[in-house]
């Protein structure tokens, strides 16, 4: 996914963040850019725990795309 492995991870999605976090990644810090964004700054060592959560993610998304997770599947409206 990235080049260089040596390269911090830098992350604007909270609940990306929250996960690394969760993981035990301490964030480096926050870079707020021109305009008023802020990006998460989080070490190395955390690329492969980003890199399987979004695997895992993407794949969520082409199974809720596919419509694979409706089949007998528990929908928001049931109440059992």
């Amino acid at each position: 996914m990235v080049s260089s492995p040596e390269l911090e991870v830098r992350i604007r999605s909270i609940p990306t963040a929250g996960h690394l976090l969760a993981l035990g990644f301490e964030p480096l810090g926050i870079v707020t850019h021109p305009g008023g964004p802020k990006t998460f700054r989080f070490p190395p060592a955390a690329r492969e725990a980003l890199e399987r959560f979004l695997l895992a993610k993407q794949r969520l998304d082409a199974l809720l795309a596919e419509g694979a997770l409706d089949d007998g599947g528990v929908h928001s409206a049931d109440t059992s």
